[in-house]
This record gives C-alpha cells, sequence and structure tokens, in this order.
C-alpha cells in the first residue's frame, strides 16, 4: 500500500484500508472502465455514420422517407437487434429480409428487397472463358498469342462502343496488315 500524505497535489488518495482495496479502486476499477467504454466505442458501436449516409445516397430514389427518417429507423433497427432478449440473429439478407416488418422499417425493407434481387456475382468471367474457348478453337492455328487475346477482350466486352472509321484507317495505314486489336 503506498504512503499517504495529508495533502495531495498530483494524485487523488484512494481511501482502502488494505492493499487489495487499494489497488482495487486504484488500478482495477478505473482500468474497467476505460477498457468499457473502449469495447463500446470501438466494437459494439459499428454504425459508422459516413456509411449509413452513404447507403441512403445510393439507394434514395427507391426510399420514400428524407434522410433524417432514415437514420433514425436505421438506430432503431440496430437496437433492435442488439438486445439481449433477441434469441437469433439473422444470418443472410434473405432472413434479415423475412423477419422486416414492413410497416415498422420501410426503408430497411425496400434496401433489404433490392440487395436480395441483386446478382451476387457477375458473369463476365463466364462469358471470357466461353468467349476464348469459342475463339481458340474456330482462330487459335492463324492467330498469335496478342492478337488472340485482343480478340477475346473485343468479344467479351462487345457491348463497349467502338470507333470503326478510327479502327479501318489506322488499319488502311498500317503496313503491316495483321493488325493487333488491343488498347
Amino acid at each position: 500500500m503506498p504512503r499517504r500524505i495529508g495533502r495531495q497535489v498530483n494524485r487523488a488518495n484512494h481511501p482502502a484500508d488494505t492493499p487489495s482495496q487499494y489497488w482495487k479502486r486504484a488500478l482495477y476499477c478505473p482500468f474497467l472502465d476505460y477498457f468499457m467504454a473502449e469495447l463500446t466505442g470501438r466494437l459494439l458501436d459499428n454504425s459508422d455514420p459516413e456509411c449509413i449516409d452513404k447507403l441512403y445516397e445510393t439507394y434514395r430514389h427507391d426510399l420514400t422517407d428524407n434522410q433524417g427518417t432514415f437514420n433514425s429507423e436505421v438506430q432503431r433497427w440496430q437496437r433492435r437487434w442488439s438486445s439481449p432478449d433477441v434469441i437469433e440473429k439473422p444470418k443472410s439478407l434473405k432472413a434479415s429480409l423475412s423477419v422486416t416488418n414492413k410497416e415498422l422499417y420501410p426503408s430497411i425493407f425496400a434496401i433489404f428487397a433490392i440487395l436480395v434481387t441483386m446478382p451476387v456475382t457477375t458473369s463476365t468471367t463466364e462469358r471470357s472463358f466461353s468467349s476464348l474457348r469459342r475463339l481458340k478453337t474456330y482462330l487459335r492455328s492463324t492467330m498469335v498469342q496478342d492478337r488472340l487475346s485482343s480478340l477475346a477482350l473485343i468479344h467479351v466486352h462487345r457491348e463497349m462502343d467502338i470507333d470503326t472509321e478510327r479502327v479501318l484507317r489506322s488499319f488502311a495505314l498500317a503496313k503491316n496488315r495483321y493488325m493487333d486489336f488491343g488498347y
């Protein structure tokens, strides 16, 4: 137990009769208070306002409420699932959508409905593999690797607008008519 003086200037005297009581009051309790505050601030309060604002901005045309109402709805939703009487939390978007009350949480229900209907992956990679397989079997014998790669990219991303006049002009001006279509 540390020494005690009558008038303490730099730190408080912790009233204690035993060393155990002193260290409990001087070190253990303040550490627990600090630890709980940090735990609450870092781990349990994961409602980043910037993320909620980005979510609202992304789907604002599909929502009927203004941003203030949406923010309060998100807070109510978080409080509902962080309460200790919740037995089992939903583990997927589909499960979250099924347990969401449309009348109480209309914006959250709308966002879940949109997210559930969005595709999880894009089919670009599968499309590129099948396109490359088709190109390899048909054109492989007459083509070098660079040209094959360039034509495969053009075929996979055929929704891009290509200036045909520019391609024809560069083809006509080229002495080597074996043109690389890569950019």
